[in-house]
């Protein structure tokens, strides 16, 4: 056995796509596997729950490598991609005066005649977004952040499939994720717009994507198994009824007043599970969306 530590060998030293080399950080993208993430929507630049999305990838982050995160650097992160680089200046110096008539600047569109800048050119910045902060296995562990067009919630009411699957490790969000893609994107194929893992016995635990919760009996219902403990679930759990978590089965959702998934797109009622109908009660619907709909978003800026 040697006695000195032998120095760590690159996985990947080059990497092409479509024929050109790619450079350092998508050679990184590409062979990162190991790592944890957050999913938010970004709505005028506000979060709901951002507290809690800071503490998952906290909680996460240091069972995973041993370490917290710094908060401060995720959110100037996820400002950095909202922003697209540095912040637009405000009011710039036109590069020369306007053309008579022309109204610009230089004819590029930077400042209108006035000498005000033209905020659609200058301003860049999203306000809304759907966002994901990733952790991924470097030393010491890389934060990425990506930013796409926002999501609202999905059509409703919505038909689920169960399907037979557990993940391993559920309360942590992982990167990666090909087990709950393929399921999800088979149960799309089949017409059903979210699948609902199970165990063998028809036992609940989550949706692919998403979260399970129900009214029955006047209480707020959760299913009693392993899952990752969502922030909008948690959000909802602030909710003043009485609310308890127990074993839930397929076979049970049938006698629940309202059935409802919930993620960062919102919360979208069930109106079936395996072709069976479900019963979607009005009322407490309305009350359910009007109590999300007034949580606040905390600022990232």
């Amino acid at each position: 056995m040697r006695e000195e530590a032998e120095e760590e060998v690159a996985v990947i030293e080059r990497a092409a796509s479509e024929g050109r080399l790619l450079d350092g950080d998508a050679r990184f993208l590409v062979e990162s596997r190991y790592g944890h993430f957050t999913a938010m929507q970004v709505r005028d630049r506000r979060v709901r729950g951002l507290d809690l999305h800071l503490e998952r990838l906290d909680s996460a982050n240091r069972e995973l490598f041993g370490t917290g995160v710094d908060r401060a650097a995720v959110l100037a992160a996820i400002r950095t991609a909202l922003d697209g680089g540095p912040a637009p200046d405000r009011d710039p110096a036109p590069d020369r005066d306007p053309a008579p008539g022309d109204g610009t600047a230089s004819g590029d569109g930077t400042a209108r005649g006035d000498g005000v800048p033209d905020a659609r050119v200058l301003d860049t910045r999203l306000r809304d977004a759907s966002v994901r902060v990733y952790v991924l296995e470097a030393e010491p562990p890389r934060v990425v952040v990506s930013a796409g067009p926002p999501h609202a919630p999905l059509p409703r009411p919505l038909s689920v499939r169960p399907v037979v699957y557990q993940r391993y490790l559920p309360h942590i969000k992982q990167a990666g994720g090909f087990q709950q893609a393929h399921i999800l994107r088979t149960a799309r194929r089949a017409g059903y717009g979210e699948a609902l893992l199970t165990t063998e016995d028809g036992l609940i635990s989550e949706g692919s994507i998403t979260n399970l919760g129900g009214f029955a009996g006047g209480r707020l219902v959760w299913p009693d198994a392993p899952m990752l403990h969502g922030i909008t679930m948690r959000l909802l759990e602030r909710l003043d009824v009485p609310q308890e978590r127990r074993p839930l089965r397929v076979a049970d959702l049938s006698g629940f007043d309202l059935v409802f998934l919930c993620n960062s797109w919102g919360v979208m009622p069930v109106g079936s599970v395996a072709g069976v109908p479900l019963s979607v009660d009005e009322g407490l619907l309305k009350r359910l969306l009007a109590y999300y709909d007034g949580i606040a978003g905390d600022p990232l800026d």
